[in-house]
């Protein structure tokens, strides 16, 4: 969801099952899981500004991504009882626990030297890739700013152009594409099979 949508850490671990409709194509963001400097731990919160809460249309390819692993979610819970995945979240651990901020950054750094590309790549990185490809293969600068939740865009059309929720269906089609050529899907189904 990082590489395609450009989501931010906190929104892809605060993502509920409830957040996603397959029928309607969508994915709400509208709650984040974030490291509590405070008191330590963690909290579910409100995204940062006003226009990071926000619908998001999916690609077929995508929604069954995401189905695929609600059915491991819902099989896991048959099998471990109603305590697993308490909070209702898409993205947790094979404890059915929530998966701690930091815990993904290591498990994306982890991802990044098995794949041997660049140690310097950072998990906030797939948002800079997402816009960067957009703008690059043509979607508008306001549609990429929609996307990614920000509260003003960085250029200057951001005055004379709208927000155009129909050109999302353009970045799903252009960041799933390359989801779809990647060895990712086939290894992913293997590890979605319980045993």
């Amino acid at each position: 969801m990082g590489a395609v949508l450009g989501l931010r850490r906190g929104e892809v671990l605060g993502l509920t099952i409830g957040a996603f409709n397959y029928d309607k194509r969508t994915l709400r963001i509208s709650t984040t899981l974030i490291k509590d400097s405070a008191n330590g731990g963690e909290i579910f919160s409100t995204p940062k500004t006003s226009k990071s809460k926000r619908l998001l249309l999916l690609d077929a390819y995508m929604c069954e991504i995401i189905q695929d692993h609600i059915k491991w979610i819902e099989k896991s819970r048959l099998i471990y009882g109603d305590e697993f995945n308490e909070y209702n979240l898409l993205c947790i651990n094979q404890e059915g626990q929530y998966i701690k901020p930091d815990a993904l950054t290591k498990k994306f750094k982890q991802a990044i030297r098995a794949l041997d590309l660049d140690d310097k790549i950072r998990l906030h990185d797939l948002r800079h890739y997402v816009a960067t490809r957009l703008f690059n293969d043509g979607v508008e600068t306001k549609t990429v700013s929609g996307l990614l939740g920000h509260s003003t865009t960085f250029f200057t059309e951001d005055t004379y152009i709208e927000f155009n929720v129909d050109g999302q269906e353009q970045v799903t089609e252009v960041l799933t594409k390359r989801l779809k050529n990647s060895k990712f899907r086939s290894r992913y189904k293997e590890h979605l099979s319980l045993e």
